[in-house]
């Protein structure tokens, strides 16, 4: 993906997401993908192996299909009213499409516990995940560590 479209994928991502988690463990998974964020790290700079989002070993079909209808949000533009632009459908759906043929494929041995747990020893006990998930005002995304990546972009 371009530096635009992972921006867009990662905004729809998480409007989609903070939208739709309910447990601690779904609100992980959104707000680790929100914070390979570039405004933070540069363009160009971030990307997310799929085998290494906080995944629970014990519980991976349900994670699994709480990220496939977090995707399923995205195409129908969950959140999206907040947006101060209209994303570009047609290159986020080939997005949405490859995410979810490669976690539709995963398998448990493609868990990357290493950078579960490289993530996990990231984590400041000020940190928002430590602090109840507290949610952006105006875009009702999960905050992460670097704040709101919607209003970041």
């Amino acid at each position: 993906m371009n530096n635009g479209l992972t921006s867009m994928f990662i905004n729809t991502f998480g409007l989609s997401g903070s939208r739709l988690a309910k447990t601690e463990q779904e609100k992980k998974l959104v707000v680790y993908v929100l914070e390979n964020n570039q405004s933070v790290y540069g363009a160009g700079m971030v990307s997310f192996d799929i085998g290494s989002l906080p995944w629970d070993k014990n519980n991976f079909e349900k994670d699994r299909q709480f990220v496939l209808s977090v995707l399923a949000g995205m195409r129908n533009k969950l959140g999206w009213e907040t947006l101060s632009y209209f994303p570009r459908e047609d290159w986020l759906n080939t997005s949405v499409n490859t995410f979810e043929t490669m976690l539709t494929n995963m398998v448990l041995d493609d868990i990357n516990t290493d950078g579960i747990d490289e993530w996990h020893k990231q984590i400041e006990p000020d940190d928002p995940i430590n602090r109840g998930f507290p949610l952006c005002r105006v875009h009702k995304v999960l905050l992460t560590k670097h704040g709101c990546q919607v209003c970041r972009e």
